[in-house]
């Protein structure tokens, strides 16, 4: 008789797991609606999303450890930042998002991989130093923005710091090996063992205390697989290997060796290749962002390689949920780019490219800063041809691109 009541728990377990998964991807889906995405949200987007909802509760830990996972593949390390990027421009009553952001974006900084802690270093230390005087004060009077402003020091400190950031790396996948092997059963027991010395957590402290046990939590299995392994063994070297220098530039060419090698760019070609592609973006019509204007506080460091454009990396998240039918986003800084494609947005820019694209955009049209909804129906009837006007692409940047994939002997 228990085995039969084991068994109905279970089975009544999975079904309510299945409705809440259920319910998860229609809210999902009409929020992709509602902000202008032409597709739902892919798995990636929606584990990014929920764990930093605007809720009173931390991410959980197989969340986080999920995102850490996924920050070791590029594209999904992309598009995890991207999320987080937006996240942290909410609107002040929205604390609870960017503080959310914030934990996650710590977490996958100590656990996640090298792209990952590059992309952040070039990508986020001005929206961090714009959060250290975020301010809120909720309706009972209390500062809700202290942590946000502590936590947002703290991360800014650790990309400034590459010394500081690979220890708390190394001090990270130590933990790891401390608690490989446990159940996540174990994990919660342990967990419930260590809560009874001490008063429970609540607020924000409960959402600190959530995410430290992430650390421990290895998502419901047994140990780990070999790909994990793997792609953590970066997390083992010294400081003097993972982030000497800058500590910007350090895990750049295995990156980029590994994409050369799949379209038969070489690393040195390659270089030669984001030399070109800077010169090109120093240009001062392609310093801002082609479609916020330079509201976003990144420059562009992204661009489409099929609609010429230089944008941001909040805009960059944006054109890939256009799928790649409309926009091909690539990064300028870690991605590899092939001569043809670098010719093309010389001969195009932010200018060029908006003078097709926004030729009949009415006045008044744009929207304003701090609107990622309008942000995103913006740009996806832009590139939908909504105001674009003549050829695309121009005849120019066409026989420019050419040239460069033949170049004469």
């Amino acid at each position: 008789m228990g085995t039969l009541d084991t068994r109905r728990k279970g089975a009544s377990e999975a079904l309510v797991d299945t409705v809440v998964e259920g319910y998860r991807w229609v809210r999902d889906y009409y929020t992709a609606v509602k902000h202008g995405q032409v597709r739902p949200y892919s798995l990636l987007e929606r584990k990014v999303r929920e764990a930093t909802r605007n809720e009173p509760w931390g991410p959980t830990g197989t969340a986080l450890n999920e995102l850490a996972e996924a920050s070791f593949q590029d594209d999904d390390c992309y598009v995890i930042l991207a999320i987080l990027e937006m996240r942290l421009g909410r609107r002040a009553e929205k604390w609870r998002n960017v503080y959310k952001a914030l934990t996650t974006l710590e977490f996958i900084l100590k656990r996640g991989s090298d792209t990952f802690v590059t992309l952040a270093a070039n990508e986020l230390p001005r929206r961090l130093a714009e959060l250290e005087s975020f301010e809120y004060i909720d309706e009972n009077g209390r500062d809700q923005g202290v942590n946000v402003r502590h936590r947002s020091s703290a991360i800014r400190a650790l990309l400034e710091s590459p010394r500081l950031l690979s220890a708390e790396r190394e001090a990270a996948a130590k933990k790891n090996q401390r608690f490989k092997g446990f159940t996540r059963r174990e994990l919660e027991g342990m967990r419930r063992h260590s809560d009874e010395d001490r008063a429970g957590p609540s607020g924000n402290d409960r959402m600190h205390h959530s995410s430290t046990w992430a650390a421990f939590d290895d998502g419901g299995g047994r140990g780990s697989d070999e790909r994990r392994d793997a792609g953590r063994a970066g997390l083992h070297r010294a400081p003097s290997e993972s982030f000497t220098g800058s500590g910007r530039e350090a895990s750049l060419p295995r990156a980029l060796r590994a994409a050369g090698e799949t379209k038969g760019v070489t690393p040195e070609a390659n270089r030669r290749n984001l030399a070109a592609l800077k010169a090109v973006m120093a240009r001062p019509e392609n310093k801002t962002c082609a479609d916020c204007s330079g509201a976003s506080s990144s420059r562009p460091t992204w661009a489409s390689i099929n609609t010429g454009v230089f944008i941001c990396m909040q805009c960059a998240g944006i054109h890939r949920g256009l799928g790649v039918h409309i926009s091909k986003v690539r990064s300028c800084t870690l991605d590899t780019w092939l001569p043809e494609q670098v010719a093309f947005l010389d001969s195009t820019g932010n200018a060029i490219a908006n003078s097709y694209w926004e030729a009949k955009l009415p006045p008044g049209e744009r929207p304003p800063p701090g609107d990622p909804s309008a942000l995103a129906t913006f740009i996806r009837l832009k590139y939908t041809g909504q105001w674009a006007q003549g050829s695309w692409p121009p005849e120019e940047a066409t026989a420019s691109a050419l040239s460069a994939a033949s170049p004469p002997p």
